[in-house]
C-alpha cells in the first residue's frame, strides 16, 4: 500500500527498540558482516552469554614480522645449531633457557658457518662484555676476547645451576666488502660461586652471509638448554 501525503524518513533501529532478542528467535536469514565502521559504542555492558569461539582460520590478514622459525633443545650435547635463512630475514634472535653446563667454570662460544654448517670460520673474531655480579656484595668489571673462529658469550659458567640468554644477530645475510656481522648478547647465569649477568658486543669477520651459527662450550658437553630461533622479516 503508498503512502499519502509525504513519505516518512526511515530511522535505524537502536538498542531501546529491541530490548530482547535472543538466538533462539533468530531462525533463518543471513546478516550482514560486520566491520569496525559498524562498531560505535559497544561495551561490555551489552554482552551477555557465550560469545562464539575465534579460530585461527577466521583471523585473515594478520600479519608479523617477527617469526619463530625453529627450536633446539640440548640432553648431553656437544652443541646446538641452528641454520638461518638469510634469503628472507636480516636479523635473528636466539633465546635460551635452562641452559647447563657440563663442565664446571666453562666459556659458551658462538661458531659461524656460510656453508650451512658444513664446516665453520676459523678467522679471529672478537667479543667484548661488561658484567654485573648479582648475588653476595657488589662486583663489576669488563673484559676483551680474540678468539680463532668463535665469539665468547659469557665466562666461567657453573655446571650446579641454569642461565639463560638472549642473542641477536644482526645483518647476518649482508654480504660485500667489509660486511663484518656486528651483534649483540646478553647471559645470565651461575657463574663459579655467584650470579652474573654478561653484557656482550661481538663481531663476526666475514664479507659473506652467514647461514649456520651453533653454541657450545670451549670444553665439555651441554647438559641441558632449550633454544628458539626467531627471524625478523626484511
Amino acid at each position: 500500500m503508498g503512502y499519502i501525503g509525504k513519505s516518512p524518513t526511515p530511522q535505524p533501529l537502536s538498542a531501546t527498540d529491541i530490548p530482547d532478542l535472543p538466538a533462539t528467535k533468530i531462525t533463518s536469514g543471513t546478516f550482514p558482516a560486520l566491520n569496525g565502521s559498524n562498531l560505535t559504542n559497544l561495551d561490555a555492558a551489552d554482552l551477555t552469554g557465550t560469545l562464539p569461539a575465534i579460530s585461527g582460520a577466521n583471523l585473515t590478514g594478520i600479519s608479523t614480522d617477527f617469526v619463530k622459525l625453529s627450536s633446539a633443545t640440548a640432553s648431553n650435547s656437544a652443541n646446538v645449531s641452528f641454520t638461518l635463512d638469510v634469503s628472507t630475514y636480516d636479523n635473528f634472535m636466539i633465546l635460551g633457557h635452562k641452559i647447563r653446563p657440563a663442565t664446571d667454570q666453562v666459556d659458551p662460544y658462538m661458531y659461524f658457518s656460510e656453508d650451512g654448517g658444513s664446516s665453520y670460520l676459523s678467522t679471529a673474531m672478537y667479543s667484548g662484555r661488561t658484567y654485573c655480579r648479582l648475588t653476595s656484595s657488589s662486583g663489576t668489571g669488563a673484559e676483551q676476547n680474540t678468539l680463532n673462529g668463535a665469539v665468547q658469550l659469557a665466562n666461567d659458567l657453573g655446571n650446579d645451576g641454569d642461565g639463560g640468554c638472549e642473542i641477536k644477530l644482526l645483518g647476518f645475510s649482508n654480504a660485500h666488502s667489509g660486511a663484518n656481522k656486528f651483534f649483540h648478547c646478553t647471559w645470565t647465569a651461575k657463574h663459579n660461586n655467584d650470579d652474573y649477568s654478561w653484557d656482550n658486543g661481538c663481531i663476526a669477520i666475514t664479507n659473506n652471509a652467514i647461514n649456520n651459527v651453533k653454541i657450545e662450550m670451549a670444553s665439555g658437553n651441554i647438559t641441558t638448554g632449550v633454544f628458539t630461533l626467531y627471524g625478523f622479516v626484511k
